[in-house]
């Protein structure tokens, strides 16, 4: 019979294998010494090394297809241990993809104390909604069904002004299918809204230090034409155009796409986009068909999901 353990007799060998004496003690003990003699680490998914217990053991992990290195701009490929196996500078984005407009609307409204003005056709939880309103008085408020806040931008006048309101909606939002507009006193109005498919975003001036991201102005009655200076904008961003004028006229302008108009009575509206904005700024000369008696516009740029 093996003698208990004491502090008199190894029981590890110079090269790490027990002693015959601590092997015997353990089977006198019913430990089966080949499972803990035999006993390996084994390298897993994305590790090299390993190897039995009887020696030092060393796991690290293997290279793969990556090449280290900085990379800007970059296409990469990523397996399903979230490693890098390949990187090149090529086509890669910053982090953010064009915006892309799912749809819009325009409406010219009769005088009223509110508007209730529908979402844009096909309107999703988490897309990004931005509502132009132009009226009298200009100031306007905006309110949803989810009671969320909305960004909220005022150009205001004594005659023809309005606000910009932009957040992304909820699908509380969608189940109502619109929001509500109660612009400051009782007048006539024109409310467009354009719906951009998920997690876009409003390019807010204090991010872009170099220009404004934002233009909206009121510059009153007694032109029949405007020229504005699109704010910053990058290749990928799109900017939207939206001017209205007091009175029944067409309103029109040579910068991007159209996505609407409407004339009315007391009232009209335009709305363009230019979803391939030269980066740094463009310039957008504005027609309207008659002077007016007030004219309000904006030009604001969004950038697409980050």
């Amino acid at each position: 019979m093996a003698q208990p353990l004491n502090n008199s007799i190894p029981i590890v060998n110079p090269d790490g294998t027990p002693t015959q004496y601590f092997i015997k003690l353990l089977q006198e003990n019913g430990v089966q010494v080949d499972d803990i003699v035999g006993t390996s680490i084994i390298a897993g998914t994305g590790l090299s090394g390993g190897g039995l217990l009887n020696a030092d053991v060393t796991l690290a992990l293997a290279n793969i297809g990556g090449v280290a290195g900085s990379y800007t701009n970059a296409n990469i490929t990523v397996d399903g241990q979230g490693r890098i196996t390949l990187a090149a500078n090529g086509s890669g984005g910053s982090g953010a993809a064009a915006p892309a407009i799912r749809s819009s609307n325009l409406v010219k409204y009769a005088s009223a104390a509110s508007f209730s003005h529908p979402l844009p056709t096909g309107a999703a939880n988490g897309d990004f909604v931005v509502v132009f309103h132009s009226g009298g008085f200009g100031d306007a408020s905006i309110s949803s069904p989810a009671q969320s806040l909305w960004d909220t931008f005022r150009k205001g006048a004594s005659n023809w002004g309005g606000t910009l309101f932009c957040r992304q909606i909820t699908a509380d939002d969608v189940s109502a299918g619109s929001v509500t507009v109660t612009p400051t006193g009782t007048f006539d109005a024109v409310i467009g809204a354009v719906c951009f498919t998920g997690n876009a975003a409003l390019r807010y001036p204090f991010l872009e230090q170099s220009a404004q991201a934002i233009i909206t102005q009121s510059p009153g009655a007694g032109a029949t034409s405007s020229t504005q200076k699109t704010p910053y904008a990058s290749a990928d961003d799109c900017i939207l155009c939206f001017f209205s004028n007091r009175d029944s006229s067409t309103n029109t302008t040579t910068f991007g796409t159209q996505l609407q108009t409407t004339t009315n009575a007391n009232g009209s509206g335009a709305l363009y986009a230019n979803e391939s904005p030269s980066a740094g700024g463009q310039t957008a000369a504005l027609t309207y068909g008659t002077a007016g008696s007030g004219r309000h516009e904006i030009l604001l740029v969004v950038r697409g999901p980050y």
